[in-house]
């Protein structure tokens, strides 16, 4: 019996869950290695030989199919305050799902939710206009896939519109499941992605959190908005039957800036094939960094109608269909439009894949040996006193003493 190898080497997979859900005899099950990226991995007692996990890796297939036809681009606004105040950026997704959902469609995408340990971040199907709240807003680490793709089909056979949001590698991992038939009923939505750290990271993050303020979290925001458009965190906790919250600065969280300097993403992000022009999606979402200075008339400051405080979407039409579905949010958006080279120069990852740096074996393998915390002083130790300065900037003597006999701890 011939052995399936399903890729050679890290760099050649990005965990997209396409082989996983297509195989007929569930012989593929993922596995989680000791850096705390899973991979999947093929039970041979159970495998067939049918070949079907190799035909829907679009990652390793060099007949990848991207979306190059009528492409549009436009900086967008949610209408709607409420929905724009809990987006991480302009609030498009969440006129997309609403629409879907208004049809009686159904929308996946990815969600943060607690569970008894832990926060877990797994896509989920919704079919109501009060859940979308759970799939708006960044996350920075891999989603779970899990069986998804298979309630994708199931809608999709069934008639039921069906709008799917992912990372690219997770947009291409779908239409590779799907073995390249067309669906009038499916729209994608892929986002500009910089590259995706391990969950399992994450979670060890998050009890790091709980362990330093003797709570337990409830919720994390990669991009709260209370202090403005940009990169300030947020944490729900409950600590002696209390909820409290607190918003943190990005550069005071160290899993935070390994993410923003790229040193904690799976080895494939690095050369990923879909950080380009040609996406593998109908629309392609982001914030709209540098509106500024490409589009200085936009700004309310300027006489234009755009508050950046509140966060600006980018919206890329790479294809008819999704063409079709901006034009029919018109009136839910302020919506102005741009092209694809000023979008692109706030964006690197539409350009090419975040730079890799060999500073990321060494977070990578430290974290593998001594677990989260160890990468953690292993930061502070490499950033030297950058970063007790970002950590004292704003405060009293007196709080400044407690910070710095906190921050050795």
């Amino acid at each position: 019996k011939m052995k399936i190898d399903l890729f050679n080497g890290e760099e050649q997979c990005c965990a997209c869950g396409a082989c996983y859900n297509i195989c007929p005899q569930n012989a593929i099950e993922m596995v989680e290695k000791e850096n705390g990226f899973i991979y999947p991995n093929v039970k041979e007692n159970k495998c067939i030989n049918c070949g079907l996990c190799k035909k829907a890796c679009l990652y390793t297939n060099k007949e990848v199919r991207f979306y190059n036809d009528n492409k549009k681009v436009w900086i967008a606004v949610n209408q709607e305050q409420k929905t724009l105040k809990k987006s991480s950026s302009g609030g498009a997704f969440a006129v997309f799902a609403k629409k879907i959902i208004n049809e009686g469609g159904v929308v996946y995408g990815s969600a943060l939710i607690r569970n008894s340990n832990n926060i877990d971040v797994k896509h989920i199907r919704i079919d109501k206009n009060e859940d979308i709240c759970l799939l708006q807003g960044s996350k920075y680490v891999q989603s779970r896939i899990e069986q998804n793709f298979k309630l994708v089909k199931k809608d999709l056979l069934e008639g039921r519109k069906v709008l799917f949001s992912g990372t690219p590698c997770q947009i291409a991992g779908l239409n590779g499941f799907l073995l390249g038939k067309k669906f009038d009923n499916l729209i994608t939505i892929d986002i500009v992605c910089h590259g995706v750290p391990s969950l399992k990271m994450f979670q060890d993050f998050i009890a790091g959190l709980e362990k330093r303020y003797n709570a337990s979290i409830i919720n994390f925001s990669f991009r709260d908005k209370e202090k403005g458009w940009g990169l300030n965190a947020k944490i729900l906790y409950e600590k002696n039957g209390k909820e409290c919250n607190k918003i943190i600065d990005s550069a005071l969280l160290p899993y935070y800036k390994l993410f923003l300097d790229s040193d904690i993403y799976r080895k494939n992000c690095y050369s990923c094939p879909y950080a380009c022009k040609n996406r593998p999606a109908d629309i392609t979402l982001g914030d709209f960094w540098g509106i500024e200075k490409e589009h200085p008339e936009c700004l309310a400051q300027n006489g234009g109608d755009i508050d950046t405080k509140k966060g600006v979407s980018c919206i890329i039409s790479n294809s008819s269909k999704g063409n079709e579905l901006v034009e029919n949010c018109k009136e839910n958006f302020l919506l102005r439009e741009s092209t694809f080279e000023k979008a692109a120069n706030g964006n690197a990852q539409l350009r090419g894949p975040s730079r890799y740096r060999k500073e990321r074996e060494e977070y990578i393998s430290e974290y593998e040996k001594n677990g989260y915390q160890a990468v953690e002083k292993l930061y502070k130790k490499n950033q030297g006193f950058k970063y007790y300065i970002k950590l004292l900037w704003g405060h009293t003597p007196r709080k400044i003493k407690r910070l710095i006999n906190k921050a050795r701890k």
